[in-house]
This record gives structure tokens, sequence and C-alpha cells, in this order.
């Protein structure tokens, strides 16, 4: 379970949703104001998500919409 940097927690049961994360359902704002102790708001929060995000994992991961960002 991680922290986003103002203390809120990110529920532990939080699961990847799907397999296929290049073709799994959109909704990533959805998903995370279903997992994010009092929801998720772009305004506040998007920033701070992004100070957990592990680039080396995602790069492992060889995701196409990920290397076309890299690329851009």
């Amino acid at each position: 379970m991680d922290n986003t940097p103002d203390g809120r927690m990110i529920a532990k049961e939080a699961k990847v949703p799907g397999a296929n994360l290049e073709e799994s359902p959109r909704n990533a704002k959805g998903w995370f104001h279903g997992v994010i102790e009092g929801g998720y708001k772009p305004t506040r929060d998007q920033a701070a998500l992004t100070t957990l995000i592990d680039l080396q994992e995602i790069r492992k991961r060889n995701l196409r919409s990920f290397q076309r960002l890299e690329a851009a």
C-alpha cells in the first residue's frame, strides 16, 4: 500500500484493472477515485501521484503507449 505525498492512502486491495494494461478498459480517473482514500481529484492528486511512479518498472513492461510517450 502506498501513500500519496499528502498522507492519504491508496487502498491495500487495489489491483491493476486487467492483465493487459493496453487493452484494459479506460476510465483511469474512475479507478483512482475508487482506490484513493477520499476519492480522486485531478487538480489535487495528479502531481502527487506522479511522484509514486517507478519509470524503470513501466519500461520493463514494454507498453506501446509509454514508449510513444517517451519518444515524444
